[in-house]
């Protein structure tokens, strides 16, 4: 991408690259005064906008929007961030969509799943609250035979504990629910081997359904897993149902669970 950018070809700048959103606020708006830097190229990589609904302009937007003006190069995640992005500059900022990728070795071979015997172990691996829809699959796990089994890794962060340790409480199949710690990702890859079924749930947030690109997904593809994800406009960006994943509509366990089964 830099390498067809026109401020990179012949005189190689200086570039600074920012992907937090709080970096990103402060070097765009900043970037005017800092005449120092002018013959840098500056690059972020976006991956949210501080918005609840893509036509609403709170002063944080507003913000956002002006300091993406004073970038030479935007990274969007996904083409519907990248999309919110032109609409809310009047067309002024084209970011380039580059989505995530995933840094787990593919397998050497296409898998050869063996015979069903004993349990069936339904994964996922990341971040465990309700924006991520981890409610669906709890729901879920309840309406499937009981040799399924939930296995869950990664991390819970501390405001949400009481709301996991209530859902767990009221849940007759809990027994059914295994909850890990989260992991290096060196160690991911072993994990998803030991699943036989990978899970991409997703909240109801506009995060969770336009602007994430979730690592989750290029690691369950890399290593060969069947998948069942929500079929939110982010993940219908990377997978195709039925080809390598299959769909189902994010709060509504039962479909959850009968696309599983």
């Amino acid at each position: 991408i830099l390498g067809l950018h026109r401020a990179w070809r012949g005189n190689r700048p200086k570039v600074l690259f920012v992907r937090s959103r709080l970096e990103i606020l402060y070097w765009g708006l900043m970037r005017p005064y800092l005449w120092w830097l002018r013959n840098w190229l500056f690059v972020c990589e976006l991956h949210d906008l501080p918005s609840a609904a893509p036509d609403q302009q709170p002063a944080r937007v507003r913000r956002m929007i002006a300091a993406l003006r004073n970038y030479d190069l935007v990274l969007a995640v996904t083409n519907g961030l990248s999309d919110d992005v032109q609409l809310l500059s009047g067309g002024q900022i084209a970011p380039t969509v580059l989505p995530l990728c995933t840094g787990l070795p593919r397998l050497e071979a296409a898998p050869c799943p063996e015979p069903a015997s004993g349990k069936v172990i339904l994964g996922y691996i990341g971040t465990v609250d309700q924006a991520h829809g981890i409610d669906d699959l709890f729901q879920a796990v309840g309406l499937l035979p009981s040799h399924f089994v939930l296995r869950i890794v990664g991390r819970v962060r501390p405001q949400v504990r009481a709301w996991l340790d209530q859902q767990l409480a009221n849940l007759p199949w809990a027994d059914r629910i295994e909850l890990m710690p989260a992991i290096p990702y060196a160690e991911v890859a072993a994990a998803i081997d030991n699943c036989d079924i990978m899970l991409a749930p997703a909240g109801d947030t506009l995060h969770s359904h336009k602007y994430r690109s979730p690592l989750k997904i290029f690691d369950y593809l890399a290593r060969g897993k069947p998948i069942v994800a929500a079929g939110v406009p982010c993940h219908v960006e990377l997978l195709q149902d039925p080809v390598n994943a299959l769909f189902y509509t994010p709060g509504q366990p039962d479909q959850l669970a009968a696309r599983i089964s």
